[in-house]
């Protein structure tokens, strides 16, 4: 059975999302050649029967309470040894979080704007929480906007992410300026930091590597563009402070899209000593954080 697709629309910007997952599932704008994409398409997705396959092929979703993995699927906190499970076969960790493998509420749906919700209570998770997801287009852009409430008895460590996966085509350029990214062991556990340099310095607009990439980054300032050289179109990436990363993905260089996710902590933050990014909620306690999306045309 296919999923529900719910449209957002302002001026020249589209924009497709479902309840399942709470993914994005297009965002481009319309010219006189046809739609353009920004996102990858991921229309494709509304007859794939697993939730899996639907979240990694479509344009966005979001990840909470964590990003990417927690190496063994388990943490420490607060003199408690907190225990997950894996729950996908991407990896033999637990990745992503909750959200993007569940079913969210519709609050709110305008011509250009629309207001999700989510609430994870599951025995297998330690975390007990609300996320609401904002989608907001505009004559200029697009903007996300995530509220993650601790509804739980505890206070744990909670963070959040996007999960974009950009449009690749006609020699895009990346400019997004961070400081150093992890080399990661097979399973994506990051292990050793480097400094951004060689075909991962992205203080100036250049071409993605040509090999596969899946590194965490530290250091960034929160800005980054993306510009199509083949006709022109940019989209600057403005993220609040929450974001205070991001990851850099792409499975190979000839593959038709790559991710540049903005994330508030590093992958496997739970194990790093301060638990860098990630903010101990206590119970009743929220965290909030906003990206933008601003689209530039040619005259």
């Amino acid at each position: 059975m296919s999923i529900a697709v719910l449209r957002l629309r302002a001026g020249r910007l589209r924009l497709a999302f479902t309840p399942a997952g709470g993914l994005t599932l297009a965002f481009g704008l319309t010219t006189a050649a046809g739609e353009r994409p920004l996102f990858r398409p991921g229309l494709a997705v509304v007859d794939a029967p697993d939730p899996v396959q639907r979240a990694i092929g479509a344009a966005s979703y979001v990840m909470a309470p964590f990003c990417n993995r927690i190496d063994g699927s388990a943490f420490d906190f607060d003199g408690r040894r907190w225990q997950l499970a894996p729950n996908t076969a991407l990896s033999p960790h637990v990745i992503h979080g909750d959200v993007w493998l569940r079913n969210w509420e519709v609050l709110q749906h305008a011509a250009d704007e629309a207001r999700l919700q989510v609430r994870v209570a599951d025995p297998a998770s330690p975390y007990r929480y609300r996320i609401e997801q904002l989608l907001r287009l505009d004559d200029n852009g697009h903007t996300v906007a995530l509220t993650l409430h601790n509804d739980g008895e505890h206070a744990l460590p909670f963070g959040f992410g996007l999960h974009p996966h950009f449009a690749r085509f006609g020699g895009v350029e990346l400019q997004a300026p961070f400081t150093r990214w992890w080399q990661v062991r097979p399973d994506g556990i990051p292990v050793e930091p480097a400094p951004a340099l060689g075909d991962l310095d992205f203080h100036a607009p250049r071409a993605l590597p040509a090999r596969p990439v899946d590194t965490p980054c530290e250091g960034w300032s929160g800005q980054a563009r993306i510009r199509w050289p083949a006709d022109g179109v940019t989209l600057d990436i403005d993220a609040s402070a929450a974001f205070g990363g991001c990851h850099l993905y792409q499975p190979d260089a000839d593959a038709p899209f790559f991710c540049f996710e903005p994330v508030s902590h590093l992958t496997d933050a739970h194990h790093r000593p301060g638990l860098p990014g990630l903010v101990a909620l206590a119970p009743g306690a929220s965290l909030h954080g906003e990206v933008r999306y601003r689209v530039g045309v040619p005259a």
